[in-house]
């Protein structure tokens, strides 16, 4: 019974190591693209605050996701 309950311990812990891997590479994905996302901000916000035009933007279901000055 012992032994039983050490092979299942054994096997939990296997499983456990696999997903903490696993969330460690959803990890990296999601900080790379949090990174990437900032970069294209960073680069492209100057535009739409300084341009001439008023621009309103929506997300998906409609609500406004960013109105630049102007508007």
């Amino acid at each position: 019974m012992n032994a039983e309950l050490e092979a299942k311990v054994a096997e939990g812990t296997i499983e456990l190591q696999a997903t903490n891997q696993l969330l460690q590479k959803e990890l990296i994905h999601l900080q790379q693209a949090k990174a990437t996302r900032q970069k294209s901000e960073e680069q492209y916000r100057p535009i739409l605050e300084t341009n001439c035009e008023g621009i309103w933007m929506l997300d998906t279901e409609g609500n406004t996701s960013f109105i630049n000055p102007q508007m």
